[in-house]
């Protein structure tokens, strides 16, 4: 059973140690995370998907499922084939090496795979030899991977912590990594699997998905299938396809809805990126959507006191932030009008300086 089905592989491979003799005691605890990530990657496997995004939150066990479990299952089951891993840092990528190594010579997974063995000498962290010929090859972010071919590319979290996510320089370096390494290593039938937690919206998952981060491309999006699995479930599909109810959370043992909700409240932003997989949140932090009533260009009084701000840009790149640049109207009940002069665009500074000038001209500030 453990040999084509990926949770009962990982359970048979995490045994109770005070019941060595039943080979179904185990100390792995299945969660709803656990279901929907193993079926995903099942769904790669069989060759079902052959281009899989997932976002996941963090702490939820993932990287076990993905890493330490995913690769010598799927070596096993391939032992012929080629399988790159990459991550944001070749000492961690070696980390991970060593940790599949150890499974995959483990006697559980001896058990599953009998046939299964490493070539000897083959004793690199980063690289691995099968006796069927198979390759594992293990890489930190900006690897070449030189002249190792790959049937599967699995990554894991591309970008290391929040500081590495607001560097846009690092955020195309992930780019550039993936679209001159990764995918030059695959050919057409090879799979990709990119697990991650959303720290920014320009990320890798971004890029892919997102239609309005300026790398979109809509004929390569829809090669991708893409999940997203949220901390707290607050979607009817989701809490369908998780068999439980919208408020519940992801795992109620370990992150039950008082703890998410206490994180919320700490950073609402970071929680939705983080949390929920969402980097942009339906409203802001501040500002919420039901703040905002629409009116007509009738309805708008005479008597206002003009004001003006800003959040300007330096660059006019199209993969640069856009300049937004705001024109409100204040009435003598102190309602706020938003003028329907709204400047968002990428411009260059002495051209958003212009319009500051006419917009200055053409309401008393």
């Amino acid at each position: 059973e453990s040999r084509s089905d990926l949770l009962t592989y990982i359970k048979h491979t995490r045994p109770d140690p005070q019941l060595p003799q039943d080979p179904y005691a185990t100390i792995y605890q299945t969660t709803r995370l656990s279901r929907v990530l193993c079926d995903a990657l099942q769904k790669v496997t069989e060759g079902e998907v052959l281009y899989l995004l997932v976002s996941a939150p963090p702490q939820h066990g993932k990287t076990e499922i993905l890493t330490r479990r995913f690769l010598p299952w799927y070596a096993g089951r391939f032992p012929f084939r080629h399988i790159m891993f990459g991550t944001y840092s070749q000492d961690l990528a070696n980390v991970v090496g060593d940790e599949v190594r150890t499974i995959i010579k483990s006697p559980e997974h001896a058990q599953v795979f009998p046939g299964f063995q490493l070539r000897p000498g083959s004793k690199s962290k980063e690289y691995m030899v099968t006796e069927q010929g198979g390759k594992l090859s293990f890489l930190g972010r900006g690897g070449a991977g030189t002249g190792k071919p790959a049937d599967l590319f699995v990554i894991d979290d591309p970008i290391k912590d929040s500081i590495e996510a607001e560097s846009s320089t690092i955020r195309e370096q992930v780019w550039q990594w993936f679209t001159k390494v990764v995918f030059t290593r695959c050919h057409a039938a090879s799979a990709i699997v990119v697990v991650q937690t959303r720290w920014h919206e320009d990320d890798l998952i971004g890029r892919l998905t997102d239609k309005t981060n300026p790398n979109y491309n809509e004929e390569i999006a829809k090669k991708f299938v893409y999940v997203n699995i949220p901390a707290m479930i607050d979607t009817e599909p989701m809490a369908k396809a998780l068999k439980c109810k919208v408020g519940d959370s992801l795992w109620p043992e370990r992150f039950p809805p008082k703890h998410l909700e206490t994180a919320r409240m700490l950073n609402p932003l970071g929680f939705n990126a983080l949390y929920m997989g969402r980097p942009t949140p339906p409203e802001g932090a501040f500002f919420k959507r039901d703040h905002f009533i629409g009116y007509k260009r009738s309805e708008l009084p005479k008597n206002l006191r003009y004001y003006l701000s800003g959040d300007l840009a330096l660059s006019p790149e199209r993969d640069r932030d856009k300049s937004c640049v705001g024109l409100w109207g204040l009435d003598e009940h102190d309602d706020l009008w938003l003028l329907p002069n709204l400047l968002w665009d990428h411009k260059a500074a002495d051209d958003v300086v212009e319009d500051l000038i006419q917009y200055g001209k053409d309401y008393p500030i």
